[in-house]
């Protein structure tokens, strides 16, 4: 019995990595190619998770992926940007200020690392956010 539960344990510890999802690949080949992407249209708040965080995790959240993932004049209802430490207070502002209008439908905002970019003006554009049910601001400096 011993010999099985020593074997049973090789092989778990030897076991391979499990088959990456098809929207896991996607998400990388995406990222990986950031710099070539025009637009992305409406994208589902899961999605738009998924390419922030791993934008984020590649260091290549900048303005330029701010605005793919937050483009104007598209309905918002989520807004997550896990580490704005290499997004300016403008990009922030011009980002956040079509959000701010009455009928804007944006419910949650987590912007992670923001200290840097949120202005005075910028958190008075978040304070004008009607429909806004979540906010979380994490490592703010001001």
């Amino acid at each position: 019995k011993r010999e099985y539960e020593a074997a049973a344990a090789r092989r778990r510890r030897s076991a391979p990595e499990p088959v990456p999802t098809l929207q896991a690949l996607a998400t990388e080949f995406v990222c990986a190619n950031i710099d070539c992407v025009e637009d992305f249209g409406a994208l589902t708040p899961a999605v738009q998770h998924a390419l922030a965080t791993e934008l984020c995790r590649r260091r290549l959240f900048r303005q330029p992926q701010l605005r793919l993932l937050a483009p104007p004049g598209l309905p918002l209802s989520e807004l997550v940007a896990p580490d704005c430490h290499q997004i300016d207070e403008q990009a922030l502002h011009e980002t956040l200020e079509p959000l701010a209008c009455p009928d804007s439908r944006l419910a949650l905002l987590s912007l992670g690392f923001c200290g840097k970019c949120v202005t005075t003006a910028t958190s008075q554009l978040i304070a004008r956010m009607g429909a806004l049910e979540s906010l979380t601001l994490t490592g703010a400096y001001r």
